[in-house]
């Protein structure tokens, strides 16, 4: 039921978000947390071997608890993460706030040929701000 749960709710933010940025590029960029990179490449096309055991987005600012990720098929009907969402704080030298990772372990076996999606929103701690973003990358025998 929980996964349902969060299907129903990463399509929703997906579908929610995909029209908005029709209107408006800029319009989820509030906060000061900003999307430096990933450890899987969007539009790269992987073997499952190949693919990490945790998804990594590395931001610039720390982030809250609020913050998740989530990675599933693109038609939508199956999550391939397994929900266990973890934060770390880096500590940059000199000024600034430093770089954080919101990762997510993949269940690789339920990773099959085919396209996938990863939609994450990131809550700034600094101003309790949100930034959203996604990619996609594919799996293949």
């Amino acid at each position: 039921m929980r996964s349902l749960r969060i299907l129903i709710l990463a399509t929703l933010v997906l579908v929610i978000s995909t029209f908005i940025g029709l209107v408006s590029e800029d319009l989820f960029v509030f906060g000061h947390a900003k999307f430096v990179g990933s450890n899987i490449e969007n539009g790269k096309v992987y073997r499952v071997s190949e693919l990490p055991d945790r998804l990594e987005l590395t931001f610039e600012g720390e982030l809250t608890p609020r913050s998740h990720v989530y990675v599933f098929t693109v038609s939508g009907t199956l999550l391939v993460d397994k929900g266990d969402v973890k934060i770390e704080k880096e500590h940059g030298h000199g000024h600034g706030h430093g770089k954080s990772k919101l990762s997510v372990a993949l269940d690789k076996e339920k990773l099959t040929a085919g396209l996938y999606q990863v939609r994450w929103i990131a809550v700034d701690a600094e101003h309790n701000a949100f930034v959203e973003g996604g990619f996609v990358f594919a799996v293949r025998d």
